[in-house]
């Protein structure tokens, strides 16, 4: 067993390794991320009763039990320790361990010969979801794991006690995300009918009524949705290529793609060993479950939609989840030399990977300071709106700036018309009802051409990131408006006595 002794730490000492990137920069670059640190902010600061009065006309706590609380929940209650900076590197550092050590549980529970195989993880832990600061998507995927894995090694009793940790692991998957719950109860359901047979079936049966709680408020949540469900954009090709080029991995620069083609031909590689191996037994075993799984979610991945019940982007969430299933089901039946040089192998990977991470955070983090630098000259507890004429930066595949002014917010308190979350009902914090904030679309769509007559009277600053001259905003703008700072890309507007 000395064998698996190393193998562990140095997948323990690698996960803690993979957190490099996000400790070595001040501010995580991701899209959504600053959004939901602001909101965090925001609910401490309503619930401590410490909030600015500004921030108290604006915003009220939403009580419901609606998902998404997970990230918001674990930044609030953070930031009465440690500065907001420091809050949400400890959020995002949390989804990169929780899915590197899920994954390597759920592989041990099947087999610990297995629990090698989720070194093929490290390169899927920044994945194009992460980056889009999708914290509490993030945090639901690695529960899962450990949702799935801890129900697979009671599958065949699932005692009281068991039972009660199995429902505490799925309701923090469901106030993580709900997509990742739903998966959760499907993945265990097709398991559990690929594990039924005649000895086991009082005590798989019991597990019916054990579980069935866990319906309750998924249910409840889809049924109060009235958001329309729209198909993928794209066509079934397109689809087909996204997945079996491992895609999801695709955020900072298209050199990712060769990445994500070389990930997935390994997991192929792995699926035709294991499947020879299979032939050879020449009976199915218990764990052949997940390989059904896998198939069952690339099927999912093509027939769901890419929007329903509030939800969007299913179809890339989705398409991380029949590669994740793989991992437990790949045999640990290899040569005495297999597995070393697999880790090894998958290390370096994983530690070049690592270095252009790493790269990447640094470059991002440097045009993030520039683009914050333009906000200094606010005044605190003002109201601002952010014109975005470059969303991404050096960045290829998501926006790196699209919510970055939420960090100057937080710093002067204040109210960022760009707080999309606040806007839905989805969130810990929402705008109050009295708070007629003016469609953001526009903003987002053609600031070139935005009409400033519903935002002048509501926003003291109006702040433009690389406007062009020529733009005919720019012209509206000082009739309403006076330059008062200029940084970088960055040009500040104060509004006109």
């Amino acid at each position: 067993m000395a064998g698996s002794r190393w193998d562990r730490w140095l997948f323990v000492g690698l996960a803690l390794l993979y957190l490099l990137p996000i400790w070595v920069v001040r501010f995580v670059p991701t899209t959504d991320g600053p959004c939901h640190l602001y909101n965090s902010w925001i609910l401490r600061q309503l619930l401590t009763g410490e909030a600015p009065p500004v921030i108290e006309q604006h915003y009220e706590v939403n009580p419901r039990p609606f998902p998404n609380w997970s990230g918001q929940a674990m930044m609030a209650l953070l930031l009465g320790a440690v500065p907001p900076a420091a809050a949400e590197k400890i959020v995002a550092s949390s989804c990169v361990l929780l899915f590197l050590l899920g994954l390597r549980y759920l592989a041990g529970s099947v087999d610990p010969a297995r629990g090698w195989f989720a070194f093929l993880g490290f390169p899927l832990a920044y994945n194009w979801t992460f980056q889009m600061g999708f914290y509490n998507f993030a945090l639901s995927l690695g529960l899962f794991l450990f949702a799935v894995g801890f129900w697979w090694r009671r599958r065949e009793r699932l005692s009281p006690r068991g039972a009660l940790g199995l429902n505490a692991l799925l309701l923090a998957v469901y106030f993580s995300h709900i997509l990742s719950l739903l998966f959760a109860l499907f993945a265990i359901g097709v398991l559990w009918l690929a594990t039924l047979r005649k000895g086991n079936l009082r005590n798989h049966l019991l597990q019916i009524p054990l579980l069935a709680p866990q319906a309750v408020l998924p249910l409840w949540f889809i049924a109060s949705q009235e958001e329309p469900t729209i198909g993928g954009a794209l066509l079934l090709g397109d689809w087909w290529r996204y997945l079996r080029r491992l895609e999801i991995l695709f955020t900072f620069s298209p050199e990712q793609l060769q990445l994500g083609s070389a990930v997935a031909a390994l997991f192929a590689l792995l699926a035709v060993w294991t499947l020879a191996q299979a032939f050879q037994g020449g009976r199915p075993r218990p764990e052949d479950g997940f390989l059904l799984l896998a198939a069952l979610f690339v099927l999912l991945f093509f027939v769901a939609p890419d929007t329903s019940a509030g939800g969007s982007l299913i179809k890339h969430r989705l398409s991380l989840y029949p590669y994740l299933m793989l991992v437990p089901w790949f045999s640990a039946r290899t040569g005495r030399w297999v597995k070393p040089a697999g880790v090894v192998l998958l290390t370096l990977l994983a530690l070049a990977n690592l270095a252009w991470l790493t790269r990447w955070y640094r470059t991002a983090d440097r045009e993030t300071a520039v683009f914050l630098a333009g906000l200094e000259a606010t005044a605190p507890q003002a109201r601002v709106l952010t014109l975005l004429f470059d969303r991404r930066g050096p960045v290829v595949r998501f926006d790196l700036f699209g919510h970055a002014t939420a960090r100057a917010a937080l710093d002067k308190a204040l109210i960022d018309w760009d707080n999309y979350q606040a806007a839905t009902d989805f969130f810990p914090v929402r705008f109050k009802p009295v708070v007629q904030r003016p469609d953001i679309w526009p903003v987002y769509a053609d600031p070139a051409n935005l009409r400033l007559a519903q935002w002048a009277p509501k926003t003291e600053y109006i702040y433009a990131w690389k406007m062009p001259p020529d733009a005919p905003v720019a012209e509206r703008l000082l009739r309403r408006y006076k330059l008062v700072a200029e940084s970088g890309g960055g040009k500040l507007f104060e509004r006109r006595p």
